[in-house]
Formats: structure tokens, C-alpha cells, sequence
């Protein structure tokens, strides 16, 4: 049983994800920053995206705690807000990371943003976004709804 808080809760909302999680669950398995939970909220997938996260369960909980949860819904909400919520609630980190269920980070990310957020006692830490399409073209769209002032940390 864990005995002290982890610094972050990964909340994955999933719904026939069979394809892609196993690429995301990979990638936060190699993260630098070890200091995780992963809660995976289920929307009712019909196909056998669960089986795909019981796979793993192994993997994230061999360190004597349950670093990776499953939670299934009951009833399709047909939107990540419900399931993310549902994460939150049961969320015990100290900061929480969204992410999708066909979403990769860098293997360091968690280890960059953290400081930072503990560094300016952020509310919220943003990083931009990259996109890569299947079809081996790289393209890099950068998105913002900044309406006022950034803190921004130079990471060099």
C-alpha cells in the first residue's frame, strides 16, 4: 500500500481504445519521473481496450502498489468530461495530467513540468501540443487560449 501521496495523477478517459493504448501506456511506463498514478476511466468501450490495460496492470504494480487503476462506467457518457471527472475524484496526486487515450508524451515530460509547477506553485502548467499522423508526414500545429500573461521557464 502507498504510503505517501504521488506527485502526479495521469486520468486517461478511454472508450475503444484497443488500438492505441497500449502506445500510450508504453510511453508513460519509460518516463524519467517516476512519481505517477495512472487512472484509466472506461466509457463503456465495446471493444477490448480493458483486456489491452489488464495486461498492464502487472507491469505498473510491481512495485507493491496500485499505480495503475481501471475504472469502468456504467453508462456510456459520450465524452471525456464524465470519465476525467470521475478520474479526478479519485485522483490522489498532488498535480493531475490529462492525457487521451491515443496521446503520447515525451519520456521527460513529467519531469520538466513538475518543477515547474512546484517552482511557481502553478494552478496550471500548459506545454504546446505536436501532432503525427500515421502516414509519416510530421506536422506541428501550436494552439493557445492565453488571455493574459504567461510565466514562462525556459527549459535549456
Amino acid at each position: 500500500m502507498r504510503k505517501t501521496i504521488p506527485a502526479v495523477s495521469i486520468i486517461i478517459p478511454m472508450y475503444n481504445a484497443e488500438k492505441y493504448i497500449c502506445d500510450c501506456l508504453d510511453n508513460i511506463l519509460i518516463q524519467t519521473f517516476q512519481d505517477f498514478e495512472v487512472i484509466i476511466v472506461d466509457d463503456c468501450s465495446t471493444d477490448k481496450s480493458c483486456d489491452v490495460v489488464e495486461s498492464y496492470l502487472p507491469e505498473f504494480n510491481s512495485s507493491g502498489y496500485d499505480k495503475l487503476k481501471l475504472l469502468r462506467s456504467k453508462v456510456n457518457s459520450g465524452g471525456e468530461g464524465t470519465p476525467r471527472n470521475i478520474g479526478v475524484n479519485i485522483s490522489c496526486g498532488e498535480y493531475i495530467l490529462f492525457i487521451d487515450s491515443d496521446d503520447f508524451i515525451t519520456k521527460t515530460a513529467l519531469e520538466e513540468l513538475y518543477p515547474i509547477a512546484k517552482k511557481f506553485d502553478a494552478d496550471v502548467v500548459h506545454c504546446e501540443k505536436y501532432f503525427q499522423f500515421t502516414d509519416g508526414q510530421e506536422n506541428f500545429k501550436i494552439e493557445s487560449y492565453q488571455t493574459g500573461e504567461f510565466v514562462k521557464e525556459l527549459l535549456c
